[in-house]
């Protein structure tokens, strides 16, 4: 076997083992986002949309009550919503490895030059870094959209998934209200962290000149008129009341719900990094 299919075995092998992951741990990741997004006001609390209107989900709900409830409101599809943009991100991140682990390999037999290596170098660690944001945003949009998506059609998603202020300034994604510094800190304060990146990249940015936009794409399908999850919308005298960046988020997820959601699974988050670390 020459060299080069035995790494074009191996590549392959890496993409099915990558699959696979991919559907085994989707419908767990998937209920995660919507138990920490999960908006349940404390009793007596000033709620968002409708005052009178009662929480459609109850606040009590857990991790596995989350999962029953997917399950019961979409089905199995439910527990799949966000996988395509979850393999698609996988898929770039295993091309920056092979694409690294390649170039560091002819490094040895080939002389680059230090433009073309730190050029290599450079792009190899910031483009999948520049990356994070926004796919965080679509996966956890995607996971969380009562909307059926079909699974190639990229337009169809993105209509759906961003504001029109955001498809017409992709880089607003960037300055989503403090999504970029909970992830900075996600490895120190994990579980509230997680938490509070659930509520911020499922609110959409819209801005005052695309307001009246009158749209022609028609919307996919929802599972069923039942949410699955409560978000947090808009007061009673039509403000929005979006989230300003980490700090209000906190504030507003502390007075309105209580500090307890901010522990939302954290077993599950520390048995994942407790894997991690143990797995060599």
């Amino acid at each position: 076997m020459s060299l080069f299919t035995a790494f074009a075995v191996d590549i392959a092998i890496l993409l099915l083992l990558q699959g696979l992951i991919s559907v085994i741990k989707m419908p767990f990741v998937g209920v995660l986002v919507r138990y920490q997004a999960n908006y349940t006001p404390k009793t007596g609390a000033l709620r968002l949309d409708e005052e009178a209107r009662a929480p459609q989900t109850d606040t009590s709900i857990g991790y596995f009550g989350m999962m029953k409830r997917v399950y019961c409101i979409e089905g199995c599809a439910g527990l799949y919503k966000g996988i395509m943009p979850s393999i698609m991100a996988d898929l770039f991140a295993n091309f920056v490895v092979v694409v690294g682990t390649v170039v560091a390999a002819l490094s040895g037999v080939i002389y680059y030059g230090h433009a073309v290596w730190w050029t290599l170098y450079f792009g190899l660690r910031v483009i999948p870094a520049l990356l994070l944001i926004p796919m965080r945003i679509i996966i956890n949009r995607a996971i969380t959209t009562p909307h059926r998506l079909a699974a190639f059609d990229v337009r169809t998603a993105l209509h759906v998934l961003l504001s029109p202020t955001e498809r017409a300034h992709p880089l607003l994604l960037y300055l989503a209200p403090g999504v970029a510094f909970c992830l900075l800190l996600t490895t120190v304060l994990v579980t509230p962290l997680e938490v509070i990146i659930a509520h911020l990249t499922l609110q959409h940015r819209s801005g005052p000149a695309l307001l009246a936009e009158v749209e022609a794409t028609p919307l996919p399908p929802v599972y069923s008129p039942e949410p699955v999850v409560e978000f947090r919308g808009t007061d009673t005298d039509g403000r929005d009341t979006l989230y300003t960046g980490l700090l209000d988020c906190t504030r507003k997820i502390v007075a309105e719900e209580g500090w307890s959601v901010l522990t939302r699974a954290w077993w599950l988050i520390a048995g994942a990094m407790l894997v991690s670390v143990l797995t060599p």
